[in-house]
């Protein structure tokens, strides 16, 4: 027969059952964090895409805290659930495995860190890796503050700009790490401490007969209490994300019933409006406009070039079609430039014929009586003269008796 639980173990359950609920309404989900040039909404990638759970064998929910000054104590608790695939595909969740680790460290340690981890297990040495209890000693190096501004605050980051989160163990486990990460620290120490399961929570939510690998199994019946997050990791695996944002429609069809857990807080409100806003119109990341710009400068470009080289295959073409022309042009000017100096000439010379014949003609014969030759007898005719000249001109040296006088 099975022993009754203890009175703290169902409160606890719903704690725990609150805790992963929100963990994976967080790191699926993509905040608004700010305005881009334009005025658009700025929104952060999601830590953890919601296909994680698809191709893992199991989920290990981690959530590690670390306080104090110079005596470091760290405290860590994990949910480690199996998945299990039947032959007609039907997906089947484990009960929740709980492990516990607590560590301490000496030396140069100031401030707060808190860690909220999810593990995407891979294969069976992942899952036999996560519950391997151990001990641990070594040192601890780290400076987790946020230094980018004008002065330095707690350090706000989380797995959405690794690379890649798959990660392999010595012994051949693999798994993929998500996270979100809140600290404030300044920490140079030496740790120790183990790590192992929690028989006391185990024992009473199973009994002390049942087997963590039992349980992971799907042998041993799951806690009621536990459904909510069941529910929320069928939702997420059998849904298909168009993009990195693509969740956002799946919450505007209700497909996250985190109310089912508890009732909404204000803020995680907001970020449920915040995304339904993003999913009622269509967001461009400012990268991928950056992209689409140059791409149109590209194309734009390439059409500039294509029509330069129209414009000069048809000057080519042109050029082609008035080089047969060209040399019946050319004769064509010759010849009225020959008409035209031709031309020229006859009327220089129309010109210099009349001055020619002007120069040919003989002089008067008039002008050879002026001048004493021989003549045909005929005289000039000349002016009369008015008036009475003086004696002397009468007389002696008048020019018309002296030809009268040569007449006779």
């Amino acid at each position: 027969m099975k022993e009754p639980r203890p009175s703290w173990a169902a409160p606890r359950l719903h704690h725990v059952c609150d805790s992963v609920c929100r963990f994976l309404h967080d790191a699926t989900d993509a905040p608004v964090v700010g305005k881009d040039g334009q005025g658009r909404d700025v929104v952060r990638l999601a830590a953890m895409p919601k296909t994680a759970v698809v191709h893992a064998q199991g989920l290990a929910f981690v959530t590690r805290k670390k306080k104090g000054f110079l005596l470091g104590r760290t405290t860590e608790r994990v949910v480690l659930i199996g998945k299990t695939v039947g032959t007609d595909g039907q997906v089947v969740w484990s009960g929740p495995v709980f492990l516990k680790g607590r560590y301490w460290s000496l030396g140069v340690t100031g401030g707060f860190m808190r860690m909220r981890m999810c593990l995407a297990i891979m294969n069976d040495k992942g899952m036999a890796g996560v519950l391997k209890p151990h001990h641990n000693l070594g040192v601890n190096a780290s400076f987790l503050v946020d230094m980018n501004g004008t002065r330095i605050r707690p350090l706000h980051t989380s797995s959405s700009g690794t690379q890649s989160q798959v990660i392999t163990d010595d012994a051949g486990g693999m798994l993929a790490k998500y996270y979100l990460l809140e600290a404030g620290m300044v920490d140079l120490s030496c740790r120790g401490g183990s790590f192992g399961l929690d028989w006391e929570m185990n024992e009473a939510i199973y009994g002390r007969e049942a087997e963590a690998e039992r349980v992971l199994a799907c042998k041993v019946a799951p806690p009621p209490e536990f459904q909510p997050v069941y529910d929320l990791l069928n939702q997420q695996g059998c849904s298909t994300l168009p993009s990195w944002c693509g969740f956002a429609c799946l919450c505007l069809q209700g497909f996250i019933p985190f109310s089912q857990s508890r009732a909404d807080t204000a803020s995680i409100a907001r970020r449920k409006a915040a995304t339904a806003a993003i999913a009622a119109r269509s967001y461009m990341p400012p990268m991928a406009q950056q992209a689409q710009q140059a791409q149109q400068a590209q194309q734009a470009q390439q059409a500039q070039q294509a029509a330069g080289k129209a414009d000069g295959a048809e000057a080519a073409a042109a050029q082609q079609q008035a080089g047969p022309q060209q040399p019946q042009q050319q004769a064509q000017a010759q010849a009225q430039q020959q008409q035209q100096q031709n031309g020229s000439a006859d009327g220089a010379a129309e010109k210099q014929a009349p001055a020619a014949a002007a120069e040919a003609q003989p002089p008067p014969k008039h002008v050879a009586w002026a001048n004493g030759g021989s003549g045909s007898g005929k005289l000039p005719p000349v002016a009369p003269r008015l008036g009475r000249g003086s004696a002397g001109s009468a007389s002696s040296g008048s020019p018309v008796r002296q030809l009268h006088r040569s007449s006779s």
